[in-house]
Parts: structure tokens; C-alpha cells; sequence
């Protein structure tokens, strides 16, 4: 029968990271010198990196720093490592860069509503021209009588039948100028 200790440190259980977080934690140790001097750079606690450091190195199953009074020195182990672990941190970057982008993109759907008695050929008509102008931007139409919460994400353009609009964080236009602006 084989112990739990030998099974947890067996290095066929070594497998290659799997938290960005781990190597993140590693690179600002490696760039500051100390745990304490990390977590102020990453924002968290001491024993929160101090902890990623021990699961890192656990989970590669190598030692990856010299510890002492002044401070974590890396090992030759971890300065192998370094230049894979910052590629790693460009492409995590490079990855967030483009999702921020695309989720910015005009191509995100754009939901307008309006009560189910103002939908009209001409809410249809003003549609379908923003459409034609702008083909890589598609549009949603919520024929609905509840309140649509805008401020809350439950929609981007909503028609209220209203003789004032008491937000003033929302963007609004007066029927008739709306009206005119696609005539």
C-alpha cells in the first residue's frame, strides 16, 4: 500500500502550471526580492503569495527560491524559468489587450426596447437603416411593457413613454428630435 505522502510528492503527479496566478506570484518575488514586497506590487496579502510560492513550487516540484533574513534569491531553477514565465505574462497581457478590445468592439449586439404599443413600421424602418449603415453591429428588438433598467445592464436604448426622464446619468433626446435626426 503506498502513503499519502509518497503519492502527493511523487514526481509523476508534477505536471506544468495551471494558474496564472502561481506564475504572476513568482515573477513579482523573482522582481521585488520578498514576498511582502510582492504582495504590495500584486495588491493581496503576504501569506497569500507566500502561499502561491509553496504551490508553485510544489506543483513543479522544484525549489525555486534561497530563503534568508534578507530576502528570496532566486534559484538557478527559477532563473531558467524566468524567461518562459515573463513570456507567459505577455501573453496573458496580449490575451486581456484583445479581449478588452473585442468586448469594446462595435460588433457587440446592441438591445433596444421600447412598450409593446410604440413598436411601429418606423421604429422598424430607423432600425434597418442603422442596420444598412452599419452591418457589423447587430441590433435586438424587445417589444416589452416592463421598465427596462439601462444603469443596470438590461439593455443599451430603451423608448419610455415618460413627460421626463428623472436620471440624469442616461442620455436621452426628446421624440421629435429623435425623429428628426433619421427622417
Amino acid at each position: 500500500m503506498v502513503s499519502f505522502q509518497i503519492l502527493c510528492c511523487s514526481k509523476k503527479m508534477k505536471s506544468a502550471p495551471d494558474n496564472w496566478s502561481n506564475i504572476r506570484a513568482f515573477l513579482a518575488v523573482v522582481r521585488t526580492g520578498s514576498t511582502l514586497a510582492a504582495s504590495r506590487e500584486l495588491g493581496v496579502t503576504q501569506p497569500t503569495v507566500a502561499r502561491r510560492i509553496d504551490e508553485f513550487e510544489h506543483e513543479l516540484g522544484l525549489t525555486l527560491f534561497d530563503r534568508d533574513t534578507r530576502g528570496f534569491h532566486p534559484t538557478p531553477q527559477a532563473r531558467k524559468l524566468l524567461e518562459n514565465a515573463e513570456n507567459v505574462e505577455v501573453a496573458v497581457r496580449s490575451f486581456g489587450t484583445l479581449a478588452a478590445k473585442l468586448s469594446d468592439d462595435a460588433s457587440q449586439v446592441i438591445r433596444f426596447s421600447a412598450p409593446v404599443a410604440a413598436i411601429s413600421d418606423r421604429i422598424y424602418d430607423v432600425i434597418a437603416e442603422f442596420r444598412a449603415a452599419h452591418p457589423e453591429t447587430p441590433v435586438e428588438v424587445t417589444p416589452t411593457n416592463r421598465f427596462v433598467d439601462l444603469m443596470g445592464g438590461d439593455g443599451d436604448i430603451t423608448l419610455r413613454i415618460t413627460p421626463q426622464i428623472r436620471d440624469d446619468k442616461l442620455i436621452w433626446s426628446a421624440p421629435s428630435e429623435l425623429v428628426h435626426r433619421y427622417v
